[in-house]
C-alpha cells in the first residue's frame, strides 16, 4: 500500500547536502522542527547560510516522535513554501516505520 504524505512544507536549504528540510512538528514540544530528508539534521528554524547548530537527529531531537503540519501551523514562518504531493515519500515511509512520524 502506497500513503501520500501530503501537504509537505518545508524551507531553507541543507548546509550539508542542499536540499530543502521539511517543517514537522514535534510532539512532545508542540513546535514546529525542520529535518533534512538528505542526511537527517534538524533545526529548530529554517536553517540559513551555513549555520548547523547540532549534528543530532529525530531520535535525539523528538524521541517522541513528529506529525505533519498543516498550513494553518506554518502560516507566518517565513520562507516556508509547500512541496509538491509524492515528495520524500521514501524517507517519510522510514520515519513511520522507525516510529518516529505518527498521525497527527
Amino acid at each position: 500500500m502506497t500513503r501520500t504524505f501530503f501537504p509537505l512544507f518545508a524551507a531553507g536549504l541543507c548546509p550539508i547536502c542542499g536540499v530543502e528540510p521539511l517543517a514537522l512538528i514535534d510532539r512532545a514540544k508542540g513546535s514546529i522542527v525542520f529535518w533534512c530528508p538528505g542526511c537527517g539534521l534538524v533545526w529548530n528554524s529554517p536553517p540559513s547560510g551555513n549555520e548547523v547548530n547540532s549534528f543530532d537527529g529525530l531520535e535525539q531531537t523528538s524521541p517522541l516522535g513528529v506529525t505533519l503540519p498543516d498550513r494553518g501551523e506554518v502560516a507566518g514562518i517565513q520562507g516556508v513554501f509547500e512541496l509538491p504531493a509524492g515528495a520524500w515519500e521514501e524517507e517519510l515511509a522510514v520515519l513511520v516505520q522507525r516510529g518516529l512520524l505518527l498521525p497527527g
